[in-house]
């Protein structure tokens, strides 16, 4: 989901172009997802950048522990500090570098911060050849890559970021080749942003079979039990919706209906895309893991939570205003550690045509939602004034985030990540 910002003096005019973010096949997330530059999430190659972190304990390239830690089980994540991949949403750091060429002073230097923060890449059906690249550099750098997996069928229930898999047996196809493709190398892994969440508290209007709830469940566990058996060196997170979306008792029984599929679950990730305070979502997790029965390690998307959302409405969720990235986290992942965060939805991407930008697509990068992130008041832009006909073909990303609706409250993904980024006078 995404923002907004404007440009203006003389970068007016250096009219900025955007760089079609391409990090690999695009996908088609049903749902206004990151697309953008920093939080990671967006459409097309479902690719946008987020980045996961590790813990202590060293392990080697070929999944053994090469620093004498105890072993670990497939699924299990691995007990050493690692790394994260910085530069994996390659759209994200283009624009950036763009950007960085153009402005000046204190927009400058929090543009070329944002250049050595992690982001996560969002996959979709066709992204393994992308996989397989962010594989490859993580293990010759010695990092890595955070891997948003976002092509359930059904997904974002038809909404801005719909799309995913034709059916079932499409995507039990799909996850095999994504866990081949991980084989024993280290990744951390965000497994279907608001899918769960839809099982148990769909929007109104686009409730879900009790069948196709059933089927869900059996695909989420299915997912789980693939990298518990396969993947021994990856780190996976369960996503479980955001604090308030679902409420802790749905949560729950989200999880327990996965569980029940025959999954073990032992972490997940919350506020993908969505703009709760860390504190906020930590207690929310921590409450869910109490009702579940065990603790919970929890990775946070805090990518756009460095300040309150006061929309209300759709707009709470949707490119809501003044929204600001969030405090970056540590750069180093620690899989033992009950908590980490990351930038998992992309910086600067729309989360649908919605709030404040109702003419950038979800999944596209704008310069003006990046500044409007960065705080960056003299750049910002009315969006409203922007024409939708300079909007890049949609592309399967992350919808937009979506904050504490009612029952319907979703987190947004990324979805169509296009990248949209010429800056305009005002």
């Amino acid at each position: 989901m995404a923002k907004n910002g404007l440009v203006a003096g003389a970068l007016a005019t250096t009219a900025l172009l955007g760089v079609d973010a391409a990090a690999g096949p695009a996908l088609a997330d049903p749902r206004p997802r990151l697309t953008s530059p920093l939080t990671g999430g967006g459409n097309g190659s479902l690719g946008n950048g987020s980045l996961g972190e590790r813990g202590p304990g060293r392990v080697a390239e070929d999944g053994n522990n090469s620093l004498g830690a105890p072993p670990t089980t497939p699924g299990t994540p691995v007990p050493v500090p690692t790394d994260y991949l910085v530069g994996a949403r390659a759209s994200f750091y283009e624009n950036l570098a763009r950007l960085a060429g153009v402005v000046s002073g204190d927009l400058k230097t929090k543009i070329e911060d944002l250049q050595k923060t992690p982001v996560a890449e969002w996959i979709g059906g066709d992204g393994i050849p992308r996989l397989r690249e962010l594989m490859s550099q993580g293990a010759s750098q010695k990092k890595v890559p955070v891997v948003v997996l976002y092509h359930i069928p059904n997904r974002d229930l038809g909404n801005h970021s719909g799309g995913g898999a034709a059916n079932a047996a499409a995507y039990r196809t799909w996850i095999d080749q994504v866990s081949n493709t991980v084989g024993t190398g280290k990744a951390v892994v965000i497994v279907e942003p608001d899918a769960l969440a839809h099982m148990v508290a769909p929007e109104p209007g686009r409730e879900p079979s009790s069948a196709q709830v059933t089927e869900r469940a059996q695909l989420l566990a299915d997912v789980l039990k693939k990298f518990k058996s396969s993947n021994p060196n990856a780190s996976v997170y369960l996503d479980a919706g955001t604090a308030g979306w679902p409420t802790v008792a749905q949560t729950v029984d989200g999880l327990n209906r996965v569980k029940q599929a025959g999954a073990d679950i032992s972490a997940i990730s919350l506020n993908v895309s969505n703009f709760k305070t860390d504190d906020e979502t930590q207690q929310h997790g921590t409450a869910v893991g109490t009702a579940f029965g065990k603790p919970l390690s929890l990775m946070i998307d805090n990518s756009r939570n460095g300040a309150p959302v006061t929309a209300a409405g759709s707009e709470s969720w949707c490119n809501p205003r003044g929204q600001r990235l969030g405090t970056p986290a540590s750069k180093t992942f620690t899989a033992a550690a009950p908590v980490n965060k990351l930038y998992i939805k992309t910086p600067g991407e729309s989360d649908g045509d919605c709030g404040a930008f109702p003419n950038i697509g979800a999944g596209t990068f704008a310069d003006e939602i990046l500044f409007m992130q960065l705080g960056d008041v003299r750049h910002q832009l009315d969006a409203t004034a922007r024409p939708a006909a300079s909007r890049p073909a949609a592309r399967t990303s992350r919808p937009a985030s979506r904050t504490s609706r009612p029952a319907a409250a979703r987190t947004s993904r990324p979805a169509a990540s296009t990248s949209r980024a010429a800056v305009h006078d005002r």
